[in-house]
């Protein structure tokens, strides 16, 4: 949860997560929109209220790519291993940087080194043949168009493998308001459907808390190839739109 206000006092409601937890959790495991549909008393101050949730997406178009690739390689000795893959590893962040992404926009996310074994004859126990080193770097593309032309280069470099392409969008706040205020819009829509039909009025509202989406709601439509399959071609890479959504759980009170 984000934050929880009081909007007629004009504060936080300190623990109010821990109030409206059950409820909220009961309300979105049926999905969106679902509302609980019997007035509640709010046991603090004697109001009754009528829960909604509601739902707001936006849809936009990405302008930030991500994605995974690295080089594996393998040696008698760890030494050996891990200086080849250094090599290859330098090749393919050089032809990164070539094709467009900045420095600061690569960043290591695997560096492993293991052994290799394996069972010279029946029943024997295992030995170790050769050393295997696996490098993985995230890289951040900020034209989103030269994706494709980024992963080919890498490609070519000597990348060995290749997943995890994800689009986003870099400042998703102006989305984020417009779903925001769909959102309430949508919850009071069904609340005032659910007071018209139990014949009661809404007063006022005494509850509103978002709900937290994380970064789900920036990063969308994750892709992985492998690179042997790439290889002497120009791969096409589509963002296409992301959404961005919002939830928010509102309580309002009725007489």
């Amino acid at each position: 949860m984000r934050s929880s206000v009081d909007t007629r006092q004009g504060r936080r409601i300190p623990g109010f997560a821990a109030l409206v937890g059950g409820v909220l959790i009961m309300i979105m495991a049926f999905g969106p929109g679902v509302v609980a549909a019997q007035a509640q008393s709010d046991g603090s101050t004697g109001a009754r209220t009528i829960a909604v949730t509601g739902n707001g997406r936006t849809d936009v178009v990405p302008d930030i790519a991500r994605i995974s690739t690295g080089i594996s390689a393998k040696g008698p000795k760890a030494t050996d291993a891990s200086g080849r893959a250094a090599r290859r590893m330098n090749a393919v962040i050089k032809a990164l940087v070539g094709a467009g992404v900045a420095e600061e926009d690569i960043k290591t996310s695997r560096l492993s080194l293991s052994p290799v074994w394996r069972r010279s004859e029946r029943g024997a126990p295992q030995r170790i043949v050769a050393w295997q080193v696996r490098n993985r770097v995230t890289a951040t593309i900020r034209d989103v168009d030269s994706t494709g032309d980024v992963i080919d280069a890498a490609i070519k470099a000597g990348a060995t493998d290749l997943g995890n392409i994800a689009f986003r969008k870099d400042d998703p706040s102006e989305a984020e308001a417009e779903a925001r205020v769909a959102a309430v819009t949508e919850a009071a829509s069904i609340a005032q459907q659910l007071a018209a039909a139990a014949g009661v009025e809404i007063t006022g509202v005494h509850t509103i808390v978002e709900g937290d989406t994380g970064d789900a709601v920036r990063f969308e439509r994750a892709k992985s190839f492998r690179a042997e399959a790439l290889t002497g071609r120009t791969t096409p890479v589509l963002e296409g739109t992301i959404p961005i959504s919002v939830m928010v759980f509102i309580e309002y009170e009725i007489s």
